[in-house]
């Protein structure tokens, strides 16, 4: 483990130092910890944040308690568009929020 996180950290060394990461052993457990993330989104979720869902199968909607079990962060955001601008608008509110998350 130490010779591949060596290596990794010296590829990358000036980006990684500027973030503080001054090692190899932080670089892999930085890593290691890292959640992965699920992103929904369909338009506007925030009224029904404090809702329960009932585990069951469903067929478009993201079945958020299996995901969770197995450790997944699901991200939903809400989508403000702008008139004219759908997609830019989706894609601003996503990669917004997500740089929050991190």
């Amino acid at each position: 483990m130490q010779e591949v996180g060596q290596r990794l950290f010296q590829s990358s060394k000036a980006a990684m130092e500027q973030q503080h990461y001054d090692d190899w052993h932080i670089v892999i457990n930085e890593s290691l910890v890292r959640a992965a993330v699920i992103v929904y989104y369909y338009e506007r979720n925030s009224e029904t944040l404090f809702d329960y869902r009932m585990p069951a199968p469903q067929r478009s909607i993201c079945d958020f308690h299996t995901f969770t079990s197995d450790g997944y962060l699901i991200f939903v955001p809400d989508i403000r568009y702008t008139d004219g601008h759908p997609g830019e608008s989706a894609y601003d509110c996503i990669l917004s929020g997500l740089d929050k998350v991190e």
